[in-house]
Formats: C-alpha cells, sequence, structure tokens
C-alpha cells in the first residue's frame, strides 16, 4: 500500500498532472511488485524551496508503505522516480531528492481497519 508524493518549484501545466502521477502509480507499483489498485499518487506545488543554496527548480519525491524494502530496491526505484521526474518535470536527477518511509502495519489505515 505505498503512497507516493511529488512535491515540486518545477512548473507544469495542471492538465499534465495526471499523467505524472499515473506515471509515478505504474512505475512504484512494477518496482515494488504490489498490485497498482493499491497505490496512491498526490502532486503538491511548493511555493518555495532550495536545493544546493539555490532555489532553481527542485523535487523531493516521498514514498511510504508497509513494505519493507531493501536497499537494492531503493536504488532501483530511485533512479526510475529520478527519471521519470526528469522526463515530466525537466528537473534533472542532481535536483530530485526521493525519501522512503516504511510503517508498521498497525499504523496504516485502509477501508475502515489498519492493515495489522
Amino acid at each position: 500500500m505505498p503512497v507516493l508524493t511529488v512535491h515540486t518549484t518545477a512548473t507544469i501545466d495542471d492538465g499534465a498532472i495526471p499523467t505524472l502521477l499515473t506515471a509515478c502509480s505504474t512505475t512504484l507499483a512494477e518496482a515494488m511488485a504490489q498490485p497498482e489498485g493499491y497505490v496512491m499518487t498526490l502532486f503538491e506545488r511548493a511555493d518555495a524551496m532550495t536545493m544546493a543554496g539555490t532555489s532553481d527548480p527542485s523535487c523531493l519525491v516521498d514514498v511510504r508503505s508497509v513494505v519493507e524494502l531493501t536497499g537494492d530496491q531503493t536504488q532501483a526505484i530511485t533512479a526510475r522516480l529520478c527519471s521519470l521526474v526528469r522526463d515530466h518535470l525537466g528537473v534533472e536527477p542532481n535536483r530530485v531528492f526521493v525519501n522512503f518511509t516504511d510503517f508498521r502495519r498497525a499504523m496504516w489505515g485502509f477501508n475502515g481497519s489498519t492493515l495489522a
């Protein structure tokens, strides 16, 4: 049950956001071997963001899940997400942070219950 949020200062037309989020959903589901029916994606424009001391366009991709990932998996997911962000937002990989957070199943609610 992964959730992916894209936070960015990059310019993107409102009409292109669903395409970006669909690409994120498909990429994450494939990379985590999870059904896409359990993936949620969100897009948040950041009013201000700095990275490496500049306010040039940058991006934070936040990935949260109850699935514990290995270092090899996070490496592969990061590479795919950085490529996707470059393709859709024009933000180079050296201006992208990807943050992974694992939650205990009891700390994740869905459909009126938790996953514990």
